[in-house]
């Protein structure tokens, strides 16, 4: 399709919360890199696509094992240009980190399925003596049951997050996935965290 010359709304920084193995951040990466291209193109007459608005992409990962992972797959997918200039990911938790710029569009995945933990109460650390999946089984792979299972928060601890994060610019997002067993806390999340729905897209599996 062609390029409009009509001035758009350009992301200039991007935030994904609870990246894991960065599969989200490479896409929508993708995708801001091709708005790159468009602004260039359609601005200044050229094929030689720029990063001139695109400033910095993070993401936020605290498990270490999966922060490996998304920076091997973006040095693959995206190259040196990209991955070690533009894209950063930090190893920590996002509750605790802070940033000095706010972030354009903020994108996050939490885990579909909330835990129920019980603390020893004869153990000063206060170390987790039992742990209750309601939604089925608790997964075996220590790569995939975080991604599933709320071991550091859910929808809530995403949409605080956001809220602190998020740009006041006109047209600012922050686009969630959720499962819809967890409807009413989404919206509940949102509006403790004083964001606003615009739209949501109900998606049924086969």
């Amino acid at each position: 399709r062609k390029a409009s010359k009509k001035k758009c709304n350009v992301i200039t920084n991007y935030l994904d919360l609870g990246t894991g193995n960065a599969s989200v951040l490479q896409m929508v990466t993708w995708g801001l890199l091709g708005q790159e291209e468009q602004v260039d193109n359609s601005e200044n007459g050229s094929d030689d696509p720029k990063s001139k608005n695109l400033k910095r992409i993070v993401g936020v990962e605290a498990r270490s094992e999966a922060v490996g992972l998304a920076k091997r797959s973006l040095l693959f997918n995206l190259g040196d240009q990209y991955s070690e200039k533009i894209v950063t990911i930090l190893n920590s938790d996002f509750r605790d980190v802070s940033f000095k710029e706010k972030f354009d569009l903020i994108t996050g995945t939490p885990p579909y399925f909330q835990v129920n933990f019980s603390l020893s109460s004869n153990d000063a650390k206060g170390l987790v003596s039992k742990a209750v999946i309601h939604e089925g089984g608790m997964p075996t792979c220590k790569q995939s049951a975080p991604a599933r299972c709320e071991f550091r928060g859910g929808m809530e601890a995403y949409c605080q997050a956001a809220s602190r994060f998020l740009s006041k610019k006109n047209g600012s997002a922050f686009i969630v996935c959720e499962n819809w067993l967890n409807h009413d806390r989404t919206v509940t999340a949102a509006e403790a965290s004083n964001l606003r729905i615009h739209k949501q897209i109900r998606v049924r599996g086969r």
